[in-house]
């Protein structure tokens, strides 16, 4: 028991290691191009990272992805705004 708690502790460090970087390196919102070499190293450290999990390694993947792409916080788009609330039966 103590060895998954050991790695669910270093999986948990180890993710919120990679978003603050991840936040600190955009937190002035620049421009995409000027940060890229930056986030393409967190990228490539997410992935070599033994103790994150796959979906924290696209999570971080991701983030960085929609960044460089100008889609980072735009989740206000049609598809998402005209999603209807599931109706509990």
């Amino acid at each position: 028991m103590i060895n998954k708690l050991q790695d669910d502790t270093l999986c948990i460090e180890a993710w919120r290691e990679r978003i603050g970087i991840f936040n600190n390196i955009v937190k002035e919102n620049p421009k995409p191009e000027t940060i890229r070499k930056e986030l393409e190293a967190l990228k490539v450290s997410a992935k070599i990272n033994p103790h994150l999990t796959m979906r924290q390694i696209e999570g971080i993947t991701a983030r960085c992805d929609n960044y460089l792409n100008g889609t980072y916080g735009n989740t206000k788009t049609d598809e998402n705004m005209n999603q209807q609330p599931q109706i509990k039966k």
